[in-house]
């Protein structure tokens, strides 16, 4: 299976080459894209605990990591994916990043407080910033966005990061506020807090 690569921008990785294989629908975040997303949480990220749906090439999570955050859990449905992305943290020798080869429709509909019990100390009942990067031929977003938040992933002020096609229609829950919107070519992105916890 070819190989791609892919740099990481900022931080203590700052130039390192990410590899990720080539696979149907995987379609790691533009450097353009990627420089406004983490302009935004520039004070955010520092010390972050992080959920990367649909994480695909891992750029997000470990850009996220190289620019500060705390934990990582990457998630992804592709065998191959979640592979690259443990050897590449095995590369970086980082324990901050933990992989899981999970659909992530299916997972954000159950709490995530169990996995503390497979991942102690590592993984987050709750997340400060989700990223949300889904193949655009199957954006299910209202369907992920339901289960954050209705099964308690997300808390107070969280910020969830949107990537999408800009034909693709979306409504955020009426708890999320949007903070930034912005378009690149065929991509739109936008930046969401979560004001109100559901009760």
């Amino acid at each position: 299976m070819a190989s791609n690569k892919i740099r990481i921008m900022a931080g203590k990785w700052k130039g390192r080459n990410i590899n990720f294989p080539s696979i149907d629908n995987l379609r790691p975040t533009g450097s353009r894209v990627r420089e406004t997303l983490f302009n935004w949480l520039q004070g955010p990220i520092i010390n972050a605990t992080c959920l990367d749906l649909f994480s695909g090439s891992g750029i997000l999570s470990f850009e996220a990591l190289s620019r500060g955050a705390n934990k990582v859990l990457a998630v992804d449905a592709a065998a191959p994916v979640i592979q690259q992305i443990q050897t590449q943290a095995d590369i970086l020798q980082t324990k901050a990043l933990t992989s899981l080869q999970e659909n992530a429709y299916d997972l954000v509909q159950r709490p995530p407080a169990h996995w503390q019990i497979r991942y102690p100390n590592r993984v987050s009942p709750h997340y400060d910033i989700i990223f949300i990067d889904p193949p655009f031929a199957d954006a299910r977003l209202s369907e992920i966005c339901e289960g954050l938040t209705n099964n308690h992933w997300l808390k107070q002020n969280s910020l969830i990061y949107i990537e999408k096609s800009k034909k693709q229609r979306f409504t955020a829950p009426e708890t999320w506020q949007l903070l930034k919107d912005k378009t690149a070519g065929e991509v739109s992105y936008q930046l969401y807090e979560l004001l109100q916890l559901p009760c």
